[in-house]
């Protein structure tokens, strides 16, 4: 009659024990969904303040020297929407860099651009004017600001515009960074037939919504200052699809108010123009005659869901625009 190891028995169950608790540990750990996210019903007016890579060129000029005047950039080969990047190696971040790596490196410049996407290298001598100082002979913006509509927030980002940014020659620009700040619509422009009408508003730079993180096809993106309250009812997603509508929008103030329109055609195969919709609120048409500069990013809503944001208008019929989805 054989005999039982009572000991080796237990320490076989302990250890079975051991590897069940750590495989239904590990099965529990792999089941637990990712946290959902929620969105939140945008519509309030923003300014915004993008910061460039570089700076833009918007005009080349003449430098007047003592012998006359010279176009030192004309002469390069350096025109208007081309971006400067570097100078000698160094990057220039906005209008007084660009000045002072001139101001330092004297009369041998090697000037990095960009143009149409491709980057350049121009060799430039610069001029010295009446006063002594060495001049490119340009005219540049280093910022970009402006006002447009928050589409939603999720908890601690936000979308707006529903468009992107875009340079005289139709390029996204890039930016190094950027703010949303809480704007105050003063006034409006009223749109017509061919002419396209303005929002025109006021903001300050201590009212901060949030960082302008990237300058997409589909709008600016952000991270708020400040996560979104708990107390904020969420809304769900959904697709457009012809019918009647809404959009939330603010055209007076800071109120954001509910206005009627309808989708006239779904296209979702289009870039950022994947409906067509029809202003129908006498309110709102009475005030800025349709869609005018500055409601870009209004949130569209179609039977309690969000199904996209206003991003242009027809030129031809303010009444009318395009949505994306």
């Amino acid at each position: 009659m054989s005999t039982i190891n009572f000991k080796k028995v237990l320490k076989k169950i302990l250890i079975l024990t051991i590897v069940l608790s750590v495989f239904f540990s590990f099965t529990q750990k792999r089941t637990v969904k990712a946290e959902q996210t929620l969105y939140y019903l945008g519509g309030q007016t923003a300014g915004f303040v993008l910061n460039e890579k570089g700076v833009d060129v918007l005009s080349v000029t003449e430098v007047l020297c003592e012998n006359g005047t010279v176009s030192p950039c004309k002469n390069a080969d350096i025109r208007v929407g081309d971006v400067i990047l570097s100078i000698n190696g160094k990057d220039v971040t906005d209008g007084i860099s660009l000045e002072k790596l001139v101001s330092e490196n004297g009369n041998d410049l090697k000037i990095k651009i960009k143009r149409e996407g491709k980057l350049l290298l121009k060799n430039v001598v610069p001029a010295k004017d009446l006063n002594g100082k060495y001049k490119l002979g340009l005219i540049v913006r280093d910022a970009i600001t402006g006002i447009g509509t928050i589409t939603y927030y999720t908890k601690n980002t936000f979308s707006a515009l529903g468009h992107s940014i875009s340079n005289e020659n139709g390029e996204i620009f890039s930016i190094s960074g950027g703010k949303a700040f809480s704007c105050m619509i003063v006034g409006v422009v009223k749109g017509s037939r061919g002419f396209t009408g303005e929002l025109k508003g006021v903001f300050s730079p201590t009212d901060e919504i949030g960082k302008i993180t990237a300058n997409t096809k589909t709008g600016l993106k952000g991270e708020l200052a400040s996560p979104v309250k708990s107390s904020q009812k969420p809304i769900e997603i959904d697709k457009a699809k012809p019918g009647k509508a809404s959009i939330y929008s603010c055209v007076n103030g800071t109120e954001v108010k509910e206005y009627s329109i309808s989708i006239v055609k779904a296209d979702l195969n289009k870039a950022n123009k994947n409906f067509v919709i029809k202003i129908t609120d006498k309110e709102l048409i009475e005030v800025t005659g349709g869609i005018v500069q500055g409601m870009s990013g209004s949130p569209i809503v179609q039977g309690g869901k969000l199904v996209g944001a206003i991003t242009h208008v027809f030129v031809g019929d303010a009444q009318r625009g395009y949505g994306i989805s």
